[in-house]
C-alpha cells in the first residue's frame, strides 16, 4: 500500500508515499520528472515528485484501474480498467478527455506510442486495440488467441511488443498489423514487455520467475535472469545500461546489463 522512491546509483531509499488505503497496481512517472501517477481500486493519485505532496485525486472508473501510462509530452495520461475501458485525462487540471470504449473483458495494459499519437490497450478478451489519442476514437482491432498482459511500443514506434497469459511475446507492425516474431522459451505467463532505448533488445518478465532480453533483429534470446519468485514488471532505464525488475517476493533489483 505504499510507493517507494529509490536513488538508482546507490538503491537509497529516498521517500514513502502512504496515501493509498489499498493495493497499488500501476504507477507512471512523467517524462519530466515532475509527477507520479499511482492507482490503486478504481481511482488515480498525482503526487509532486519534489516532495510526495499529493496534488490530485482521479476518480471516473467504476472498477480498477491496472495500468498507468503518461504521453511523450506528459500533457496526458491514460489508464487502463477492469471496467473494460481505457481513459485520456489532461494532467494539468486531471479533466477526462476520452473515454475508449471497445474491449469486452478487463484491460491489463496500456502504452503510448513515441510521438503520442497512438494508444495501444491490450486485454483480456484476447484483443489489443490502437486509438487514436486527439480524438479518442478507435484505429485498429487486432485479434489474438490468447490473453494479454502487457503491451509496449518500440521507441521508433515501428513495432509493438506484446506480453500473453500463455508463455509467450510477440513483436508486431504496427503499420499493418503483421506478426514479426514470436518469442518462446518462458514457461508460464509473460507479465511485461519493455523495449530498451536503442530499440535493439526486448525484455520479457514471467511468472516463471524469470526476466529474458532478446534481439529484436531476430527474435533471439540473449540472457536469462532468474529470481526466486514470479515477476510483474520489467523497465530500462533510460540509458539502457541498467534493466529493473519488480517480483512478488516483494523486492525490485536492478541489474547492470554488462554484468548480468
Amino acid at each position: 500500500m505504499t510507493i517507494r522512491l529509490w536513488r538508482v546509483s546507490d538503491g537509497s531509499l529516498l521517500r514513502t508515499l502512504v496515501e493509498h488505503t489499498a493495493p497499488i497496481r500501476s504507477v507512471a512517472i512523467s517524462p519530466d520528472g515532475a509527477l507520479i501517477a499511482a492507482a490503486s481500486l478504481s481511482t488515480v493519485l498525482l503526487y509532486r515528485m519534489a516532495d510526495g505532496s499529493l496534488l490530485r485525486t482521479l476518480a471516473g472508473h467504476t472498477d480498477s484501474v491496472t495500468s498507468i501510462a503518461f504521453s511523450p509530452n506528459g500533457k496526458i495520461f491514460a489508464t487502463g480498467s477492469t471496467d473494460k475501458t481505457a481513459r485520456l485525462w489532461r494532467v494539468a487540471d486531471g479533466a477526462l478527455l476520452h473515454t475508449l470504449v471497445g474491449h469486452t473483458n478487463w484491460l491489463t495494459s496500456v502504452a503510448f506510442s513515441p510521438n503520442g499519437s497512438m494508444l495501444a490497450t491490450g486485454s483480456d478478451d484476447k484483443n489489443t486495440i490502437l486509438w487514436r489519442v486527439a480524438k479518442g476514437k478507435l484505429h485498429r482491432v487486432q485479434a489474438h488467441m490468447k490473453w494479454v498482459r502487457s503491451v509496449a511500443f518500440s521507441p521508433d514506434g515501428a513495432l509493438l511488443a506484446i506480453g500473453f497469459w500463455e508463455k509467450i511475446a510477440q513483436v508486431y507492425r504496427v503499420s499493418d498489423g503483421s506478426l514479426l516474431l514470436t518469442l518462446t522459451g518462458h514457461t508460464n505467463r509473460v507479465a511485461s514487455v519493455a523495449f530498451s532505448p536503442n530499440g535493439e533488445m526486448l525484455a520479457t518478465g514471467s511468472d516463471d520467475n524469470t526476466a529474458r532480453l532478446w534481439r529484436v533483429a531476430d527474435g533471439e534470446p540473449v540472457r536469462t535472469l532468474t529470481e526466486k519468485e514470479p515477476l510483474n514488471c520489467v523497465a530500462f532505464s533510460s540509458d539502457g545500461k541498467v534493466l529493473a525488475t519488480a517480483s512478488y517476493d516483494t523486492n525490485a533489483r536492478l541489474y547492470t546489463l554488462s554484468d548480468a
